[in-house]
């Protein structure tokens, strides 16, 4: 009878997995080659910011992120206005701060355009007029 050995496992730790085994996993949880991967990626782009697994209703997101968009804009002009109004001793260090605050809210805002956009939005303001 030929005796066995095995590498122990430790407490709270699995066994190594043999090649086939990781196939399966990597399978399982959607892990395959490159050349696939890149096929799944490019499907993706091709379908749009709107895929067959969007759920919401455009309009309302839209709305939603008008909203949000100007509460950024607001934020960027406030944090200016607190930046060329900065006047004393300290005004430097505080210039700073709200240049940094401005710009910051300033991505936000872009992000939120550049998806309403995306989601097929025309206007970029919620107000008629604008």
């Amino acid at each position: 009878m030929k005796a066995t050995t095995s590498t122990p496992v430790q407490p709270g730790t699995t066994a190594p997995h043999t090649p086939r085994q990781e196939g399966i996993i990597k399978e399982a949880i959607g892990l395959t080659d490159v050349k696939t991967l890149r096929a799944r990626a490019r499907q993706g782009i091709e379908d749009g910011a709107m895929t067959a697994g969007y759920k919401a209703k455009a309009e309302a997101v839209i709305t939603l992120l008008n909203a949000a968009l100007a509460t950024e804009l607001v934020c960027v002009l406030r944090y200016k206005r607190h930046y060329f109004m900065a006047t004393g001793l300290s005004s430097l260090s505080v210039k700073g701060e709200f240049l940094q605050h401005a710009t910051e809210e300033q991505v936000h805002a872009d992000q939120l355009a550049e998806r309403i956009v995306q989601l097929g939005g025309s206007r970029i303001c919620p107000r008629k007029g604008c």
